[in-house]
């Protein structure tokens, strides 16, 4: 029994080596190698419990169990996994902030995404947000400039007036000069 729960452990085949183990202690309840397996088959399977969950999971619960997962075994894969759905939430919530044309909350989410990953999608959401105020703020000056104009053609037009009433004044002061 022990020898068959030994070859399903070493396979990850964790649900068969715990019955073969769990067998084996019913024989010989002291031995300490059935124990500690039988300890470590139970955090295998939490800890794929977890990562399973996980990847059914929105970024913000994978996070969580990813996390759950490393604490109970620590590994290169695990914190790869962690990173990618830090990652990706930061790219998501930058995405909802461009979305909104909260710009500055994006370029933050996304700064945060490339402390993790400097991945060239980052680069790119951040061209295309600096693009963007570009273009709004060419818009911007075209409107300042546009305003600008409207104003001085009103203010023309008032001088125009203004003058036209002066002359009016002036004819009725002296109607003989208007020659």
């Amino acid at each position: 029994l022990i020898s068959d729960g030994n070859t399903f452990f070493s396979n990850n085949e964790f649900e068969k080596a715990k019955e073969k183990y769990t067998e084996a202690v019913l024989f010989d309840d002291s031995n300490s190698l059935i124990k500690d397996r039988l300890k470590q088959i139970g955090l295998e399977i939490e800890v794929k419990k977890y990562i399973q969950e996980a990847k059914a999971s929105d970024e913000e619960k994978a996070i969580e169990l990813y996390e759950k997962a490393f604490v109970l075994k620590p590994s290169d894969d695990l914190k790869n996994k962690l990173d990618n759905a830090k990652y990706n939430l930061r790219v998501k919530i930058g995405r909802k902030f461009q979305e909104d044309k909260d710009y500055k909350n994006a370029l933050l989410a996304y700064d945060d995404a490339k402390k993790i990953h400097n991945a060239d999608e980052i680069n790119k959401l951040i061209l295309e947000i600096a693009k963007t105020l570009e273009a709004q703020q060419e818009e911007d000056k075209r409107n300042k400039a546009d305003e600008m104009l409207k104003t001085i053609g009103k203010l023309e037009k008032e001088n125009i007036y203004m003058a036209v009433e002066e002359y009016k004044k002036a004819l009725r002061l002296a109607p003989d000069d208007a020659d």
